[in-house]
């Protein structure tokens, strides 16, 4: 029972052993590119003998699985595997690579330049239109100010006709006032002055009744002698 079971776990261990040394060359697997050859053979094994798996042209993007001396193991981009001769097998990005991804950048670069250029223009008109804006907003400021200055002068100038008038009307006041104690004055020497014409007729006709009676008196006495 116990030797039993001591195999099961040897075989269970030689498996796991295995299935990882296979993993490991696809867990190593680096991106590769093949020279620049025209047509690249890969074969089902490391030799001229073995059959020819693919054909690959040169500066071709491919994953390298085992590089050895004569020979590399490789994984072509449509999944094939095989072998090629090492010396077709660049770690360097070919010419033609380069090449095509400088062409790419440059297209993006074009694409991006043409891109801000055009957001450029857009960005210019839209700074003239807010010049625009900007220069009738400061134009309409400047006439509020104006309107404002004038306003404040047209307040200043109906403030000063306010204090005019307050100043006339005080000064109609204290006429009135004036000629209302003149009036009184008037009056009362009016009132005054016919007293003193009464008093003085009054005295007038006393006086000549004095007088009348004295004379009666007179010629009463001379009547009276003779």
């Amino acid at each position: 029972m116990g030797g039993r079971g001591m195999s099961k776990t040897g075989r269970t261990a030689v498996l796991l052993l295995v299935f990882g040394l296979a993993w490991v060359p696809l867990c190593l697997a680096v991106e590769a590119y093949t020279t620049e050859a025209v047509d690249i053979m890969v074969r089902a094994g490391k030799g001229t003998d073995y059959k020819i798996v693919a054909v690959t042209e040169g500066g071709r993007t491919l994953e390298l699985l085992d590089r050895q001396a004569d020979y590399s193991r490789v994984r072509l981009p449509d999944g094939r595997e095989g072998w090629m001769l090492t010396r077709y097998v660049s770690l360097e990005k070919p010419a033609s690579v380069r090449v095509d991804e400088a062409e790419a950048a440059l297209e993006a670069a074009r694409n991006r330049a043409t891109e801000l250029s055009e957001k450029n223009s857009r960005l210019a008109a839209d700074n003239g239109e807010l010049a625009g804006k900007l220069l009738a907003a400061t134009q309409t400021a400047d006439r509020a100010m104006e309107d404002l200055v004038a306003l404040r002068e047209q307040c200043a100038d109906a403030l000063a006709t306010r204090q005019d008038l307050q100043r006339t009307r005080d000064e109609a006041e204290q006429d009135r006032l004036r000629a209302g104690e003149a009036e009184n004055r008037l009056a009362r020497l009016e009132r005054s002055t016919g007293i003193y014409w009464f008093l003085s007729g009054a005295g007038v006709l006393i006086f000549g009744m004095l007088l009348g009676s004295i004379n009666r008196k007179k010629r009463l006495r001379s009547s009276l002698l003779r």
